[in-house]
């Protein structure tokens, strides 16, 4: 069993919800930066969940430094 930390499983979760609906639906015109990653054809779902990681912790990194 593997076991994720809190914040790669909640961006597994949205990259898989987000997979599960542009199997039905067309991105959005423009589409969203994560609908661009999930469709393009030069990364796979790991790259783009790391990708959402690192989002994650930069917007705390950045609330981090507002409030010292």
């Amino acid at each position: 069993t593997l076991l994720l930390s809190p914040g790669c499983r909640i961006a597994t979760e949205v990259v898989m919800a987000k997979v599960a609906h542009l199997a039905s639906n067309p991105p959005g015109d423009p589409p969203s930066l994560l609908e661009a990653w999930l469709t393009s054809p030069d990364l796979t779902d790991k790259d783009v969940v790391g990708m959402m990681l690192d989002f994650i912790f930069a917007a705390g990194e950045t609330v981090r430094m507002a409030l010292t």
